[in-house]
Parts: C-alpha cells; sequence; structure tokens
C-alpha cells in the first residue's frame, strides 16, 4: 500500500482505470492501456500491503478486464517473490487467458556493496551470475509465451544507497556495470 495510499482496493481501482481507458480509448483508439502493475507480495496486512491474487480477482468481478488491453505485472526475480514464467501464467490463468500480459517490472536484486535493504535479507543469497540467468532466461520464455506482450526490466541504473529498496535491482552502478546487461544486449540482438 505504500505506493497506493490509504485505501487498496481491486474494486476502487477498476473505477479509476475505467475513467482512464475511456479517455485514452477517445483520444487514440489504437493506443495500448496497461493496468498498474500488480505483484505478489504473498501477505495482506492493513496499511502495507494487499497480495496480489485478491487484488486481482476484486478488479475482475468489477469487470476491470474490459479496462485494459495488457495487465501490468511486476516479477522481480526467485525470493523477491516471483519469476517473469510463474507470475505471468498465473495472471494469464487468472483473466481466464483472454489478456495479454506486460511485465512493467522485471528485476533480480542482488547485494549493494555486501548489504541488503531492510526486508531484502533475501537478495544476500543472489549472485551476479544469477542475475544474468534469471533476466536472459526469462526474457526468452517470454518471448516465446505467447502472451507475453513486452517486458520492461527493472532496473537499469538506479544508484542509490545500498539501503534503498531500489538499488538491489540495478544493473548500473558507478564504476560498475551487471554482466547481465551484456547478455541482455546479445539477447536482443540476436532476437
Amino acid at each position: 500500500m505504500r505506493e497506493w495510499g490509504d485505501a487498496l482496493s481491486g474494486s476502487a481501482y477498476g473505477q479509476l482505470l475505467a475513467v482512464g481507458y475511456g479517455v485514452s480509448k477517445y483520444m487514440d483508439p489504437d493506443i495500448m492501456v496497461i493496468s498498474a502493475g500488480i505483484a505478489p507480495t504473498g501477505f495482506n496486512a492493513d496499511w502495507e500491503a494487499l497480495d496480489d491474487t485478491p487484488f486481482l480477482q476484486r478488479l475482475l468481478e468489477y469487470n476491470g478486464a474490459a479496462y485494459f488491453d495488457c495487465l501490468g505485472a511486476h516479477a522481480n526475480g526467485p525470493d523477491g517473490i516471483g519469476d517473469i514464467e510463474r507470475v505471468a501464467q498465473r495472471y494469464f490463468e487468472l483473466t481466464g487467458k483472454t489478456k495479454f500480459i506486460c511485465a512493467t517490472e522485471m528485476g533480480y536484486g542482488i547485494p549493494v556493496n555486501g548489504r541488503a535493504p531492510k526486508g531484502f535479507d533475501w537478495v544476500m543469497s543472489h549472485t551476479v551470475e544469477g542475475q544474468v540467468r534469471v533476466l536472459t532466461e526469462g526474457m526468452k520464455w517470454a518471448q516465446h509465451s505467447g502472451f507475453v506482450r513486452l517486458v520492461i526490466l527493472w532496473n537499469l541504473n538506479y544508484d542509490g544507497p545500498s539501503n534503498d529498496p531500489n538499488a538491489p535491482y540495478a544493473l548500473v552502478r558507478e564504476k560498475w556495470e551487471s554482466p547481465a546487461l551484456a547478455a541482455i544486449r546479445q539477447f536482443i540482438q540476436s532476437h
């Protein structure tokens, strides 16, 4: 909920999405409307998080599928709750296999200067080699899935302090570039 505010609800979001969809399609009928990126949190806690499944179910009960062309999904690596294959397949199933999935965040966090932000201790078991493997294999899987329409890597160059939750995902930091970046370039050029 820290990215939403004080009233996280699939039905309330559905109302907002319906307005945005209508205006967007009025302005350009060919525009692709992507829903807000949802993510598995694995728990529900007031003022902190609502897991993706109940949120998406409420959105779909509201007829929210009528108001997006692609379901936004966050897939931030193993132990970061979900990899792209697992997340995208589950969302595709939940939408009745009627909507494309757009990975608006796909990443794999690794320690920053040997440390992890508070609540992200699981990145301490991640390696640069794991980052290369997860990101390139995830992109390959997405390309051949038949239902993942786009993948946005999270993130390119967030060079914040090591205690920032975004920092472990950066592929470029001061005086460092992840080997994943070269592997991703090679994958894109060969496909």
